[in-house]
Order: structure tokens, then sequence, then C-alpha cells
């Protein structure tokens, strides 16, 4: 997905609602500006290089400045405010906000009557330029609250599966997201990729085993979802420095000895 560039500001130009028609098409275009589409009822349709959008109620887009605009099939009757503006984009996810998601209606609504307001009193030009900058302000806090939501559920989903044989492509599948955006949410929110997390949680349920039972260590080397001994036995002695053996002779002398 592409973002806003966080290091630069966008300039406002102009704003406006729009209704379509039964049957009306989007409108063929390459645009010189980027432009804020924030859908509010129906479905907006349209292809981006031939590549086929959809803007659903409560969703926003951006269509960024020299792509050719066209449509193959009409919208379904969207209501949607639209919103002209320059800006710089990336591919780093941790810049401002992303060109897609989805948003609070009433928050933004306020926003945009503010904006609108501000247009009719024909305010300075910075007024209407922080209007808009506060809707990109919502949007952001909108997309960390979504982002945030989703390595949640990656990781109950990675703890639900410990004993099993995790992959990338299983999680992205599982999920319905990118194998890249998996790894990205996940080590934004907590500073661990998926696989990294596995293992530390494969770890200490080794160790609770080691401690608890009298289970062998290639019974617990599957238990853990290790797979094999070697895997284990390696993954082991690089995190805790010892072998599962040494381990659990150390945990339970210190039992005896307490």
């Amino acid at each position: 997905m592409r973002f806003l560039r966080g290091d630069s500001i966008p300039q406002y130009k102009f704003s406006s609602y729009r209704y379509f028609e039964e049957g009306e098409y989007h409108v063929t275009r390459i645009c010189p500006e980027d432009v804020l589409v924030l859908v509010f009822k129906g479905t907006l349709r349209f292809l981006e290089n031939g590549i086929e959008r959809e803007v659903r109620a409560g969703e926003f887009y951006i269509q960024e400045k020299g792509i050719y605009q066209s449509s193959n099939k009409p919208s379904d009757l969207p209501e949607y405010y639209y919103v002209h503006f320059c800006a710089e984009f990336t591919d780093d996810e941790k810049d401002y906000v992303g060109v897609a998601g989805s948003f609070d209606t009433d928050t933004v609504e306020m926003l945009i009557r503010r904006l609108e307001t501000a247009k009719m009193m024909n305010a300075p030009a910075i007024e209407l330029h922080n209007c808009f900058l506060s809707i990109l302000s919502a949007l952001a806090s909108g997309t960390a609250e979504r982002n945030s939501e989703n390595a949640y559920k990656i990781y109950h989903c990675v703890n639900r599966n410990l004993k099993s044989d995790i992959t990338l492509d299983f999680l992205a599948n599982e999920l319905g997201y990118c194998k890249n955006y998996v790894i990205r949410l996940f080590r934004k929110e907590f500073g661990l990729t998926p696989h990294e997390y596995i293992t530390v949680r494969r770890i200490d349920v080794a160790k609770n085993l080691l401690i608890s039972s009298n289970m062998s260590v290639l019974q617990i080397a599957e238990e853990c979802g290790f797979g094999t001994y070697v895997n284990f036995y390696k993954s082991f002695v690089k995190h805790e420095l010892c072998t599962p053996n040494s381990f659990r002779k150390r945990a339970r002398t210190r039992h005896l000895s307490s």
C-alpha cells in the first residue's frame, strides 16, 4: 500500500460533495492533482491504469495524480465528499496515512462541515488548509487503530495454532492479508517478526514442560510445534545459551534447594 509522506505537508486545493445518478460511470481522466474520496453511501467504482477499484460506504481512497482513471461498470449510487490536493507519497508504512481504508463517519462528517462552513464564510486559505489537515489526521488515527486491531488478530492466530506448522503463508491465507503486511504490522506492534515471536512462545512453553513434566526432550519438541529435535535444540541453545537437558537439571536443582 502507498502512504502519504509524513515529512511533507499536503496542500489543499478545493473540495465538494458529489452524488451519482443511476447507471452513472466514473469520469475518464488523468487528474493533475491528488483526490481524496470519502464515501458515505453506495459504492464508487473506477479503474486506475486498468486495475479495478471499489470504495464502499465508510471507506476512503486517495487517487494519486497522473494516473489514468476510467470505468468499465457503473457505480452503485455513491454519495461522497472529495478533496483535491497535492502531496508526496511513499511505500513506507511508518508514514502518515495509507491511500485506502475506512473512517469514522461521525467524526469525519463533523470535520467536513467545519471545512464547508469555512468555505461559505470565505475564510483565509490557511483555515481551509487546517480543516483539511484535520480530516487527514482523523484518517491517520483510524488507520493506526485498525492496524493495531489487525496485529492482534495475527497475535491470536499464532497462539491458537502454536502446536501447528505456522508459516507466513498460513498466516496470510488464514487472515486474508499479504505476507509483507503481516510481517510489517506485527513487528510494528510487538517489536518482533511473527517468526521470532513464535519461537519465543514455543521456547516459553518448552521451559515450563522441562520443569514441570517428565516428557522427553523429543516429546517436548513435538508438543511445542518445533517438529524435530534438531530444530528445538538449535532454537533453545540460541535463546537460552544452554541445552534443554542442562536447563532441566539446573531448574530441578534449584527447586530441590528451595
